[in-house]
């Protein structure tokens, strides 16, 4: 997890998603992090598409730092070994 005030400018954050219900399914978003928005929100450019998000203090909450991200999948490969290969 992230605090908002945590954040520097130019470093790449990750959020990760589910396809299911069940938390099976992952697929992971990675942002780089732009600054403060007009409204003081938090800008960042999603990176592969090159789309501008805002997000508020919360939606920077659930978002990763590299070493929260690989202990994240870690424990969803523990909880899902039959998914992997």
């Amino acid at each position: 997890m992230v605090e908002p005030d945590e954040l520097i400018v130019g470093r790449v954050y990750f959020d990760i998603y589910y396809e299911d219900e069940n938390l099976r399914y992952p697929f992971i978003h990675s942002y780089e992090y732009c600054g403060r928005g007009e409204r003081g929100d938090y800008e960042f450019r999603q990176i592969g598409t090159g789309d501008h998000c805002l997000f508020g203090a919360d939606g920077v909450r659930s978002m990763e730092r590299v070493d929260d991200l690989w202990a994240s999948l870690s424990k969803w490969g523990q909880e899902n070994p039959d998914l992997l290969s």
